[in-house]
């Protein structure tokens, strides 16, 4: 399958921010369950999510489960210098067009993003969406070379 562009932004300066290479968002998801714990009265399990779990005995207790879950991007750096730490923010909205916001989480992904690099970023999140609408905002973005300030 050929890579769709969703999205593309040319950051500007914000705050301090570096003005930035272009970015192409590919896609974003979030809510993913990377993991699941299984404690039981014999042990603590953790399994790949896609594993089914076996039904529980009679008379024993109940299985606690815990899912971990994750928000993720992917991006393509399409500028001429390697990206070190992406600012992005999942935001949330009622209706699919993005007219009411209910929702949204910042946050900074340290990476290696070359040009002409595509990768995933990823951060843990607690719970599954809030709603069906959201979208992905970049909010700046550190470069190679860049003196910190």
């Amino acid at each position: 399958m050929a890579f769709l562009p969703i999205l593309i932004l040319t950051l500007a300066s914000i705050g301090g921010t570096t003005p930035s290479p272009e970015l192409v968002v590919g896609g974003h998801r979030w809510g993913r369950v990377v993991s699941k714990t299984v404690i039981t009265e014999r042990g603590t399990y953790t399994l790949d999510p896609d594993v089914r779990l076996p039904q529980r005995r009679p008379g024993t207790a109940p299985w606690t489960i815990v899912l971990q879950r994750e928000a993720y991007v992917l991006l393509r750096n399409t500028g001429p210098k390697t990206v070190k730490a992406v600012r992005w923010t999942y935001v949330f909205y009622s209706d699919p067009k993005h007219e009411h916001e209910v929702g949204r989480f910042n946050f900074t992904t340290k990476t290696n993003l070359k040009p002409g690099e595509m990768k995933y970023l990823s951060e843990h999140v607690e719970n599954d969406a809030p709603t069906a609408y959201d979208e992905v905002v970049i909010q700046g973005v550190d470069l190679e070379g860049d003196a910190k300030k």
